[in-house]
Formats: C-alpha cells, sequence, structure tokens
C-alpha cells in the first residue's frame, strides 16, 4: 500500500496527460455519471493491487498470477454476454477459445514450478551437503490456511481486475439499472471518461488507504512511505499501466468486453518473456519449452476467442 500511492498518483497523472493531448478538444466531460464510474473503476483498480500483493505473498508469483488472469478472463467474457449482451456468433468455438486460455494459463505457471525444480536438483548434485538447508527452506510449502487464503486472494483479484472495464462500458452506453446515462460527446469514450477515472483514483486512494492502514494509525504507529526506495519504481509502474489500461480501454471499445480485455491478458507472454530472456526467473530447456508451448496455446485461443464473438 505505500507504493500504491506513488502506482496511483503516476496512473492518475499518465491519465490526464493523454486526455489533454488527445481529447481535451471535445472539452471536459465530467459530471454524476461520469464521476461514479470513476470512483468505481478507482474502487476496483486499487483493490485488484492488494489482493494481488497478498496472493503473491501467500501462493507465490508463479501460481497467483496464474490464477487472477484466469479469473479475469471468465469474468471479463461473463460481463460482456451476461450483461452487455455482446453477441457470441458461435459458442463451442468461444467455450473451446476459453479453455485454450485457461490451459495455457496453468502451463505458463507451471514452468517457473519446473524450472525451480531443476534448479533444486542442480543444486543438489553440485552440493549435496550445503544444498540440504537451501532445499529445505525451497521446499517449504504453506500451510493450509495460507494456501487458501492465497487462493481468494488471486480469486478476488480476478474478479476485480474482470470488471475494470464495466466502468467504461456504462459510460459509454449507459446503464439504466444504475441511473448511468449514455455519453454522447463527440470524443471517444475512452478520451472522454479519462479525468473522470484520475478524480476517483485522486479520491479513492486516500479512503482505501486509511482503510488499510485505519488500525496502526489509530495505535499510534504511522505508516512510513520509504521514498527512497518506493517512489521511482512506484511512478515508473504506475506511468506504464496508465498507457496499458487507455490502450485496454479502446480495445474494449473496439472488441467489446468478451473479446477486447480478455486479449489483454496475454500479457502474460510478454512478461514471461522478460523472465526468461532477462530476469533469468524460469531456466532449463524442459520450462522454456513448457512455456513457449503454453504461449502458442494462449495465442490459438486468443485467435478462436476472436473468431468466435
Amino acid at each position: 500500500m505505500h507504493g500504491q500511492c506513488y502506482y496511483s498518483f503516476a496512473v492518475a497523472a499518465v491519465s490526464m496527460l493523454i486526455w489533454s493531448v488527445a481529447g481535451s478538444s471535445g472539452g471536459l466531460t465530467f459530471n454524476a455519471s461520469s464521476f461514479s464510474m470513476g470512483v468505481f473503476f478507482a474502487t476496483l483498480w486499487i483493490l485488484s493491487q492488494v489482493f494481488g500483493f497478498n496472493a503473491i505473498n501467500a501462493i507465490g508469483y508463479a501460481v497467483a498470477p496464474a490464477i487472477w488472469i484466469g479469473v479475469t478472463i471468465c469474468v471479463s467474457f461473463v460481463w460482456g454476454v451476461a450483461v452487455f449482451n455482446n453477441p457470441v456468433h458461435s459458442w463451442p468455438g468461444a467455450v473451446a477459445a476459453l479453455t485454450l486460455m485457461l490451459v495455457g494459463v496453468c502451463l505458463a505457471a507451471s514452468s517457473s514450478t519446473i524450472s525451480d525444480s531443476q534448479e533444486q536438483r542442480r543444486a543438489r548434485q553440485v552440493s549435496p551437503t550445503d544444498s540440504g538447508v537451501l532445499l529445505a527452506a525451497n521446499q517449504k510449502s504453506p500451510g493450509a490456511g495460507m494456501a487458501v487464503f492465497g487462493i481468494i486472494s488471486a480469486c478476488l483479484c480476478g474478479l476485480c481486475n474482470g470488471s475494470l472495464m464495466v466502468s467504461l462500458t456504462c459510460f459509454q452506453n449507459g446503464c439504466d439499472a444504475i441511473g448511468i446515462r449514455k455519453y454522447e460527446g463527440s470524443v471517444l469514450a475512452p478520451l472522454a471518461i479519462l479525468p473522470s477515472l484520475a478524480v476517483g483514483i485522486v479520491v479513492m486512494q486516500p479512503v482505501l488507504f486509511f482503510l488499510y492502514w485505519g488500525r496502526s494509525i489509530l495505535a499510534g504507529r504511522r505508516p512510513k512511505f520509504h521514498f527512497s526506495k518506493v517512489a521511482v519504481s512506484g511512478l515508473l509502474t504506475g506511468a506504464f499501466w496508465g498507457m496499458g489500461n487507455f490502450n485496454a480501454m479502446y480495445a474494449t471499445v473496439y472488441l467489446q468486453q468478451t473479446i477486447g480485455f480478455p486479449l489483454t491478458q496475454l500479457c502474460l507472454i510478454l512478461s514471461g518473456a522478460w523472465g526468461i530472456l532477462y530476469y533469468r526467473e524460469i531456466k532449463g530447456a524442459k520450462a522454456i519449452g513448457t512455456f513457449v508451448l503454453a504461449s502458442v496455446i494462449i495465442l490459438a485461443g486468443a485467435t478462436l476467442d476472436g473468431m468466435s464473438c
């Protein structure tokens, strides 16, 4: 939550910068409907970050993102079909596409596990005595309670993440059930809503920060913001995420909720490539081969999803 403060500030700033350069010609679109959607977006987004952080701490970086990406794909698809009536031209094809993407996500997560197992065997072969303590530490699995907590946190992260674009869809098309008026401006909806998203983040970040740290603050323990260690990485992460979110909104507008946002979860392939080529987190022919196979399956599922919806 310390890093989230810098992260949120950067997302809000980048969103306003994009709007000022590309969308301000249509004037400021800010009313009760857009503000409520901005607050809704900000609440879901910040909560998804908190749930994701707790999930990774509990069950690890390989497993947690695989769970929440799978849930994100399914939740976004359900929103599009069940709520926003996005057309599905071929249900067998759509179900097969979702299945392929979920299988690919699971395989991508397993590649990290395979790599860790290979590293442990290599350490045992090189130095059986010295590696005993290391292997024991690496092989410690989280307790049942912690594992359940991690899985629930990852699922909640996916639920929030998969619902992010609901605010944009309601803003663009209107949602009579909750009193949201249809946007009728001249600028495209992803640009017009950016000021509302930025304000929503600025409003909700302090609220959720206090809810997260409230008991400690009331007990006299003030959280430290670790500016020198966290600020730069938090601001850069927020800048990248803000630009990516803008593109994700365009994908949702043009490809709808059933296709557009689920396709953004192909980011798993790019992050895996960073892990293999730069950070060397995934090593060994078997582990890398598994990840490449997973990437092919995910791309096949994404292609089939586009053809079926």
